[in-house]
């Protein structure tokens, strides 16, 4: 439709004519020249009236503010997540804003410096003169290895005494022997240089196959293939590192995955190295294992895996793999299973136990599997297996560099040079023992768990965390303060794993592990606890446990945690 125009040409009006009424007047004085359908000069000269200009202005004030607004409540809301709630994440400002005060500030600063001194003064330093340089002269063999025996002797009776969780899975002089003489043989290799040390790459190659096949996976059949790394970590390190460079290529600029906060902290390390962003989801609170359907609501286009345990180092729960694992199917990602504290325990009795969930490359979706052979494969420290289901994903583990003026470079693990010696002590053991020998093991370990859980769930005062399955078994206590529980069993030798969100402690069961004996020290331990006067524990790892968990602020419990590896370098007396 044309409309007249002040000047009297005839244009269409929403080209040039009468653009805006605040400047209608203007024009019809100035008149309007040469219009031919084209933007002229004076448009751009529009003079806006003064209260126009304060409405845009308000306008302009009113966007930054609310645009603010929603980005300062994303922000919170996300920092509230990362607390682990509000009431976290309030605490934790106020710890911070105390902290900057001049009197709470030292108060605060004074209670964490005699917190670090107990650190430092409970670590234990073997008796010997402390060499703080390199002697001069090189010190005579005889008294070097009369030295390291009398160091083996002190540690030895303490792992001996089967009263450790964990640490120690096997004693058996016989497999201490075997590996002990294929170490020896190969203590200068390095599988760096597979050309010089071929018996070392072979031995590496069987490791990862061997493993392979408890997984149901076939090397030969192209349904399986890993590498060996140095411990469960590492294996976790290089499954994220694989998922998140698979991300990349696909275009994911920040990936994520997506954890059970049951899941090992290894995943939370590998965040932190990576730049992977690790989304936690809550456990049952009475199965204790991971919520699907909470795992599902935290998937977005930026996830590049999901991850299950089997079981967790926690609670020693086997998560619902099957589920998780199709999840990931379904959405086109990845499905880690972290088996490194199942090891070899769990292959052997998931054969005779059919109520545990399937768990590794049998189950449709799972596309990576971590396992420590140094566990219950009863092999030297420092030997774990990271397992693909194709070698595809396994080159995103890889790093190369292929412009290095030293030549072309590509590792398959975080380290280069690497000790030969270790893997041909795990392949000795692996081979000495072979799958019957694994079998009679896994019967004898979950005989004694099975004693243990039994003498955990006749106590009153303790709860078992959800229904292990395989050797480790954690409890609570809704009745008694069970870091407690652990001082008593500590004044009766033990050494169990304390837990936090929920507190618990748990036993993780090894070859060496004295059950009845357990549970006789766990009946005393709960009834001294139980009839203890107040104030009997003060001092003790209950009074410790329970203010870190009071403790809103993280970050404080982080320094207590740095002040640990810090003292762990320290020279004794």
């Amino acid at each position: 439709m044309k409309r007249a125009c002040p000047s009297g040409s005839s244009v269409p009006h929403s080209e040039v004519c009468c653009l805006h009424r605040g400047r209608s007047q203007l024009e019809e004085q100035r008149g309007c020249r040469d219009h031919e359908g084209l933007i002229h000069d004076d448009m751009w000269k529009v003079e806006v009236p003064s209260d126009e200009k304060v409405l845009v202005l308000c306008g302009c004030a009113s966007g930054v503010y609310v645009t603010s607004l929603l980005w300062l409540s994303t922000w919170v809301r996300r920092r509230a997540r990362e607390e682990g709630g509000w009431a976290k994440l309030l605490g934790k400002w106020s710890v911070g804003l105390a902290r900057k005060a001049p009197f709470a500030g030292r108060v605060i600063d004074a209670e964490l410096d005699k917190a670090k001194q107990s650190i430092r003064h409970g670590m234990r330093w073997p008796p010997g003169n402390t060499i703080r340089g390199l002697p001069d002269v090189g010190v005579p063999e005889k008294a070097v290895l009369s030295q390291l025996r009398d160091w083996a002797a002190e540690d030895n009776a303490h792992w001996q005494s089967g009263k450790i969780s964990g640490a120690v899975y096997h004693g058996r002089p016989d497999l201490l022997k075997v590996a002990a003489a294929a170490m020896e043989s190969f203590l200068l290799s390095n599988p760096l240089h597979p050309g010089v040390f071929a018996a070392v790459r072979r031995m590496e190659a069987e490791v990862v196959a061997m493993t392979l096949s408890l997984f149901h996976a076939d090397v030969d059949s192209g349904t399986g293939c890993g590498t060996t790394t140095s411990g469960g970590t590492e294996s976790i390190l290089l499954a994220c590192k694989a998922y998140r460079d698979w991300g990349r290529a696909k275009g994911v600029v920040r990936p994520n995955i997506v954890v059970a906060k049951s899941a090992h902290a290894a995943f939370f390390k590998a965040g932190a190295y990576f730049g992977i962003d690790v989304e936690i989801v809550e456990v049952d609170p009475v199965t204790f294992a991971a919520d699907v359907q909470a795992i599902s609501r935290k998937i977005n286009r930026d996830t590049v895996a999901l991850v299950a345990s089997a079981p967790s180092f926690p609670h020693g729960i086997v998560d619902p793999v099957r589920e998780i694992a199709a999840l990931a199917e379904s959405r086109g990602i990845g499905c880690h299973v972290d088996c490194c504290l199942g090891s070899f325990l769990i292959p052997c009795v998931a054969e005779v136990d059919k109520s545990i969930p399937a768990f590794d490359f049998s189950v449709s979706g799972v596309s990576s599997i971590s396992c420590d052979p140094h566990k219950y494969g009863f092999a030297p420290k420092g030997t774990s297996v990271i397992m693909y289901r194709d070698a595809k994903l396994r080159a995103f583990q890889y790093h190369v560099s292929a412009d290095w003026t030293g030549g072309v470079y590509a590792t398959a693990t975080l380290a280069g040079s690497r000790s030969g010696a270790l893997v041909a002590g795990c392949w000795a053991v692996m081979t000495s023992m072979g799958k019957a020998g694994y079998r009679e093991a896994a019967e004898q370990i979950m005989k004694s768990t099975k004693t243990v859980l039994a003498g955990v769930r006749v106590l009153d005062d303790l709860q078992v965390c959800g229904d292990p399955k395989v050797s480790v078994v954690a409890f609570q206590s809704t009745s008694l303060n069970v870091f407690n529980v652990l001082d008593a069993m500590s004044s009766r030798g033990w050494e169990l794993n304390a837990l936090q969100d929920p507190p618990a402690l748990h036993l993780c069961v090894t070859l060496m592990t004295d059950a009845n004996a357990f549970v006789e020290d766990l009946k005393a331990s709960v009834e001294e606890v139980r009839t203890a006067p107040a104030g009997a524990f003060k001092d003790g790892q209950g009074a410790m446990y329970g203010l870190a968990a009071s403790i809103p602020d993280r970050s404080i419990v982080g320094e207590l945690a740095v002040a640990y590896v810090d003292a762990l370098y320290e020279m004794g007396a």
